[in-house]
């Protein structure tokens, strides 16, 4: 299992969440991991095809691979 995928379970997310912006797969969320604040992005669609899962993938290596003080 990859570093970046969590259970679901951990992630506190409700209706009053704020709303931190939008990207290309969905809305990013201030949300709460294990007590610390986190960004969560929630997809626009839960029917993602092989070739949009992957992006999304690739979009998270991306990400995680940025020492940038702007990203989270």
């Amino acid at each position: 299992k990859p570093f970046w995928q969590l259970d679901p379970h951990e992630v506190e997310l409700n209706a009053s969440s704020q709303t931190l912006g939008k990207g290309t797969f969905g809305t990013v969320f201030k949300a709460t991991l294990r007590g610390k604040p986190v960004a969560v992005k929630k997809f626009f669609t839960q029917a993602l095809d092989d070739h949009l899962l992957e992006d999304f993938r690739n979009e998270v290596m991306i990400m995680s691979s940025i020492s940038h003080p702007n990203v989270l």
